[in-house]
């Protein structure tokens, strides 16, 4: 056994344990600890499937400033020609 743990202190442990957290969460507790061991594991060997990327449809290339459509002038702002008029008057 790991770590030189005999049966009469692997017994120990357990009872203690369940003296801790109670008949009702231990189960959860070992499912949760296993689902860690378990995940630790395949991220060191690698095996995640979520890390690779899926291969989906490429993005459209985005335009340069020059192509984008200009900027509206604000409802408050005078254009230049009519500043020009308003100076000759």
């Amino acid at each position: 056994m790991p770590f030189n743990i005999g049966p009469g202190e692997l017994i120990f442990l357990i009872i203690v344990a369940l003296l801790i957290f109670g008949p009702k969460k231990l189960p959860e507790l070992g499912k949760a600890l296993g689902e860690s061991i378990g995940a630790f594991k395949k991220a060191l060997s690698g095996d995640d499937t979520r890390s690779q990327p899926t291969v989906s449809a490429p993005a459209a290339p985005a335009l340069p400033e020059s192509a984008a459509a200009p900027a509206s002038p604000s409802e408050n702002s005078v254009s230049q020609p009519e500043e020009e008029t308003a100076r000759q008057q």
